[in-house]
């Protein structure tokens, strides 16, 4: 029997996430805000990090 990797990611079962315990996020910077907290058209300011996963970091934001 073989199983797709695109249908079932990381052995997830229809209906319930795959294993993620091997990923988290790592906030590094945040930009300055300002008194309301929103920046323009009440967007939030955004922030620098790392994702870390199983086949490496990920530096963002990525541009």
């Amino acid at each position: 029997m073989t199983i797709s990797l695109l249908e079932h990611p990381l052995g997830a079962q229809p209906g319930q996430p795959g294993d993620r315990s091997a990923f988290h996020i790592e906030t590094i910077t945040r930009l300055p805000s300002t008194a309301s907290g929103l920046g323009r058209d009440g967007a939030r300011y955004g922030r620098t990090g790392i994702i870390h996963t199983p086949h490496g970091d990920i530096r963002t934001p990525p541009f």
